[in-house]
């Protein structure tokens, strides 16, 4: 082979290459457009109001990312996914600590998002953020990794330079490739443009196991009834409803005796949803 076949040879070889790579990386309208119908509003109603948050369908059978406070304590909850409203909502599994939960909607052949490999981003990379802040559906924003954080309980964050509002919580994070690298999860109030994304991949495990497993220990706690308590009492205490520890006691009536031992549903275990 003559140098000069040589030479030519290996830049074309360093040209299909470079734009193999090129390719591989997508343009911000592109990621927008091809996301739009896998990433969901959530509403939600508590005992005290009604909030929004965001979330994603991880697959195609209807199993969606969010956060765990988007839907903590929740008496109902509704994902709205192109302008159809879905209100049998079921927590497949939840991580506290992390903030993330797993939930599950009705139905087959939805759009999933390609979830990425979290444990190679690196600081200074771009990343865009879909989700519903303040309930605005659809808002699209750019930044870029500016830390990677290891929080006090002993996993990481990703600290971006990405918008996160109230609303956007549990939206995907995505990196140039329209890979799902991060859900958006906080942002500091008292900063300007500080905010958080956790990794992906504590997601992945999560909905990988048994969510029953995950879900049902630490459920309840046991409360002995002392002698001023009265079931209304207790249940304002531990912010629960009078009907839900009814319910979980197997009680007919509002009577409770001292010395009586109830089982107390946790305040933070979210609610198997349903309508």
């Amino acid at each position: 082979m003559s140098f000069k076949r040589f030479i030519f040879l290996s830049i074309f070889a360093f040209a299909v290459i470079h734009t193999a790579k090129a390719e591989a990386e997508l343009s911000a309208a592109s990621i927008y457009k091809n996301s739009l119908d896998s990433v969901v509003l959530i509403g939600t109603l508590t005992s005290k109001s009604t909030t929004f948050g965001s979330g994603f369908l991880a697959t195609r059978d209807g199993i969606l990312i969010t956060n765990l406070h988007v839907v903590n304590n929740a008496k109902k909850v509704v994902v709205k996914l192109k302008g159809k409203e879905y209100a049998n909502v079921k927590l497949l599994a939840y991580d506290e600590i992390k903030d993330i939960a797993i939930l599950k909607i009705r139905g087959n052949n939805f759009k999933a998002l390609p979830l990425a490999d979290s444990s190679s981003v690196k600081i200074g990379d771009r990343v865009f953020a879909l989700g519903n802040p303040l309930g605005l559906e659809d808002t699209f924003s750019d930044g870029m990794v500016s830390s990677v954080r290891k929080v006090n309980e002993g996993f990481k964050v990703f600290q971006i330079t990405t918008p996160v509002s109230n609303g956007s919580s549990g939206g995907p994070l995505f990196n140039t490739k329209g890979q799902v690298i991060g859900i958006t999860t906080a942002s500091r109030l008292d900063g300007q443009n500080i905010n958080f994304a956790l990794p992906i991949n504590y997601a992945r495990k999560l909905f990988k196991q048994d969510a029953r497993a995950l879900t049902q220990p630490e459920r309840y706690f046991s409360y002995t009834v002392k002698s001023k308590d009265t079931l209304y009492k207790i249940a304002k205490d531990f912010a629960v409803s009078v009907a839900r520890i009814k319910e979980e006691n197997n009680l007919d009536s509002d009577v409770i005796i001292l010395g009586q031992v109830l089982k107390i549903p946790k305040t933070h275990y979210p609610l198997l949803m349903s309508d």
